[in-house]
């Protein structure tokens, strides 16, 4: 049985890619703006580091890398977007776990490129966990407790996802799948208006990396994806943990 400490510690990848010509110029490259494809909207988890590396890039060289958002399909319409671009190295894609194996796993024959040889790998950017998160004014404090919750009032809980594919969605799939509760996937276009919808108090809980908003006190954090807690939230357990304890 696949268990949620497995799939934690696996997913949790994020790439930039790119299609480029492999007789590019390296010297003279960038002549004119650079698009880095998001496919996520703006103001979310994906989106903002993003914007962090095309500032970097630009001011790295003489033209702007310029970050346009393509959302939709779990990632799917900038990744097909950027795999039928020209392959001159001036459409980038801040692909996503998503994007490179949830898609092509999801879709089958369906899948309109093959990750594996329509980008080539420019740079990892990093390594994200995932944080289980609440609003503030529910009534249970840790996973086990939710799980409780839940189990005491069926029909009622409902967890909000960045969209269906998403690695938010399948975390909350096994999530489901190992703690035995029923409970309902609301997706949304991405994580940023899933944590708005949160912090409202209309979405459920959220699969997605918000450490500001829990150090503000806007939602509360019952557990964070991966192996081990995060150094800069080190009173949040780790799922795997939360979910099946030692």
């Amino acid at each position: 049985m696949i268990t949620i400490r497995f799939l934690c510690a696996a997913l949790a990848v994020c790439s930039l890619l790119a299609r480029t010509a492999r007789d590019a110029d390296a010297q003279s490259y960038p002549q004119r703006p650079v698009r880095l494809i998001v496919p996520a909207p703006a103001g979310g988890p994906t989106d903002v580091p993003a914007r962090l590396i095309a500032d970097g890039l630009s001011g790295s060289f003489s033209q702007r890398f310029v970050v346009e958002n393509r959302v939709g399909a779990g990632g799917l319409v900038a990744g097909e977007f950027v795999a039928r671009s020209e392959p001159n190295g001036y459409t980038l894609l801040y692909a996503n776990t998503s994007v490179l194996a949830v898609n092509p796993a999801l879709q089958g024959a369906n899948m309109p490129y093959d990750p594996a040889t329509a980008f080539a790998p420019v740079g990892f950017v990093s390594n994200s966990p995932q944080l289980l998160v609440a609003n503030p004014n529910v009534p249970y404090r840790s996973v086990q407790e939710l799980v409780a919750w839940a189990k005491s009032n069926p029909g009622k809980l409902n967890f909000a996802t960045a969209g269906v594919g998403t690695l938010p969605h399948l975390t909350y799939e096994l999530f489901r799948m190992e703690t035995g509760i029923a409970a309902l996937n609301v997706p949304y276009a991405g994580g940023a208006p899933a944590l708005t919808a949160v912090i409202a108090g209309t979405g459920g809980r959220p699969f997605d990396l918000v450490r500001t908003r829990v150090k503000s006190g806007e939602v509360r954090a019952l557990a964070i994806t991966g192996t081990s807690r995060d150094a800069e939230l080190p009173g949040i357990p780790t799922l795997a943990r939360a979910v099946i304890p030692p």
